[in-house]
């Protein structure tokens, strides 16, 4: 089994990569915390110096994120 791990603009991700990161469903207690999917893909998209990146771990085309749950709840 091979794995490797890319950091990629936003803009280079394939149309179907894109796709599959919209498509990241979160709770509301997420949303309460770190925003919505569309909210933090368009910072990045809107970040032209790069500095800001977000984390998507794809497994073919299935995508996993892993969004920590609010401090209030630790």
């Amino acid at each position: 089994m091979t794995s490797s791990i890319a950091l990629k603009p936003w803009q280079r991700l394939s149309p179907p990569e894109q796709t599959a990161v919209l498509a990241i469903s979160v709770t509301s207690e997420q949303v309460t915390f770190a925003g919505t999917i569309e909210q933090s893909v368009g910072i990045c998209k809107a970040d032209e110096f790069n500095r800001i990146a977000g984390l998507a771990i794809f497994d073919a085309l299935a995508v996993s994120v892993e969004i920590p749950p609010p401090v209030s709840s630790w």
